[in-house]
């Protein structure tokens, strides 16, 4: 994954992956990573998408919706 453009805004592991919490965020409230973006992630199709819906759901009960 391409986040060198991120390195300034959010933290990032040593391999360039975005450190987020348990709930999908990143370092900086209301950004959410999923995917092979985030540290830790699954680096596969199916569970990127999983990744993807579970940030959506965290996303939006930060925006309490």
């Amino acid at each position: 994954a391409d986040t060198g453009f991120l390195g300034d805004v959010l933290a990032l592991d040593a391999q360039g992956r975005t450190v987020t919490d348990e709930s999908f965020g990143s370092s900086v409230p209301g950004i959410f990573a999923a995917g092979d973006i985030r540290s830790g992630g699954a680096y596969l199709l199916s569970a990127a998408a999983e990744d993807g819906a579970n940030a959506a759901r965290s996303a939006c009960r930060f925006l309490g919706r």
